[in-house]
């Protein structure tokens, strides 16, 4: 994160400037979500502008016309990211709250309300943990992050399952109608063991795309 502090009372070369370290150069722990703060470094520099400002005396001073030269400090602080920092706050959470959402399928059909229960409830908290991390951001980001990504996708996840879940207990509730819930539930029980799998797949593959999507927009963004 560099800030560039430029001196323009003198051209470059009409005064003699130095900077002197007398003490920290951050006064206060710079702290961003996510990350650590490595060092912070000053070094000179020259900032060179491609006009004069409509002052004279610099054609005469650099012998040339729409050129002036300053000095500048770059003052940098180096960050590094903390990937542990970022996990525990963003996606344990949410890994907690997706263990429960797979795991509904597992539920027998005859507890269908306790079924139907732990994906709807799962996708109000998801909404919650989102608004909590968006929190700890810069305001106004005009672009999704890659957590905003995962959160998202697993919401949908979570809506497919509560879906699942409903389409399950409707056929269960028909056949027991019809006195043969115990056979629907012999199925039943066969195909959410198959959902299960399928869904611990698309939990797993689509963070891994997200990822590779992000590193490559930023890829092109430079």
């Amino acid at each position: 994160m560099p800030v560039e502090i430029e001196l323009d009372d003198f051209y470059a070369g009409e005064a003699d400037i130095e900077y002197v370290s007398s003490g920290p150069v951050l006064t206060t722990a710079a702290t961003i979500n996510g990350y650590n703060l490595r060092k912070v470094s000053v070094k000179p520099c020259h900032h060179i502008y491609t006009t004069n400002w409509g002052f004279e005396y610099s054609k005469g001073y650099f012998g040339k016309d729409n050129y002036t030269e300053f000095i500048a400090f770059v003052v940098a602080a180096i960050f590094k990211r903390d990937p542990w920092n970022s996990f525990l706050n963003i996606f344990l959470p949410l890994l907690i709250v997706m263990a429960v959402v797979l795991a509904a399928p597992l539920v027998a059909i005859q507890d269908y309300q306790t079924k139907l229960a732990i994906p709807a409830s799962a996708l109000l908290v998801l909404v919650f943990l989102q608004d909590s991390y968006k929190k700890i951001l810069p305001p106004g980001l005009n672009y999704p992050t890659l957590a905003d990504l995962v959160y998202i996708y697993n919401m949908y996840i979570t809506i497919i399952v509560f879906i699942w879940s409903l389409f399950q207990t409707k056929a269960y509730l028909n056949a027991e109608a019809i006195g043969r819930g115990a056979d629907q539930a012999q199925a039943a029980g066969s195909l959410d063991n198959m959902f299960f799998v399928i869904t611990m797949l698309f939990f797993a593959i689509g963070p891994v795309i997200f990822y590779k999507t992000c590193k490559s927009r930023v890829a092109r963004a430079r």
